[in-house]
């Protein structure tokens, strides 16, 4: 169980929250991905919580060296987003999918985070839940890729100086173009190069 660095659960209809042990089984994990499952809001509380005690203990901890969770992928509820910052400091990367409109400013405390995705899904969510959170950490966005409604470019390329990478979901614009259209026509507005665009 200390060899294992990604478990990548999205869609398992199997994992719930009798899988949550199992998962604090491992480690070591660096990276992993819980979108989907159904594991509940209480399960994810209790799988954070033993995350972060995993981490303490790798703080401590001078036989082993435990590599602490670094990317995290999960569908959000109000809940998640105190426990996160809290739980899981240490987060670089951070995927979100939103089943509602939530204030993400919170996620501010995540001082190392320099990659996010951020998208919907059943319900359709508006950019602006987004925008509080990345004019506190866009100056140190790597990589930014969102699914939201009415993504406003000018306001990601304002406060995202740093992107390498940027990227939208089909039609998070509003306009129903494909993203490469997109980026393309809003180009001037990023100091990046995007892959396949010229």
């Amino acid at each position: 169980n200390d060899l294992l660095r990604i478990l990548d659960l999205n869609k398992s209809a199997e994992v719930s929250d009798r899988s949550i042990e199992a998962i604090l089984k491992f480690r070591n994990l660096t990276h992993l991905n819980i979108s989907f499952t159904y594991i509940t809001g209480k399960g994810k509380e209790k799988l954070l919580r033993g995350l972060s005690s995993l981490s303490e203990d790798s703080k401590q901890s001078s036989a082993l060296v435990r590599t602490p969770l670094t990317f995290l992928s999960l569908t959000l509820n109000s809940n998640d987003l105190r426990l996160i910052p809290e739980c899981l400091p240490n987060l670089t990367a951070l995927e979100l999918i939103l089943d509602e409109s939530l204030d993400l400013t919170t996620l501010k405390e995540l001082n190392q985070l320099t990659s996010i995705i951020i998208r919907y899904y059943n319900v359709v969510v508006d950019f602006t839940c987004a925008k509080s959170l990345i004019k506190e950490i866009g100056y140190r966005l790597e990589i930014l890729i969102l699914g939201l409604q009415n993504v406003d470019l000018k306001f990601v390329s304002k406060y995202c100086p740093v992107l390498k990478t940027f990227g939208l979901y089909m039609d998070s614009c509003g306009l129903g173009f494909p993203e490469v259209e997109l980026v393309e026509q809003y180009q001037e507005y990023f100091p990046v190069q995007f892959p396949g665009v010229n």
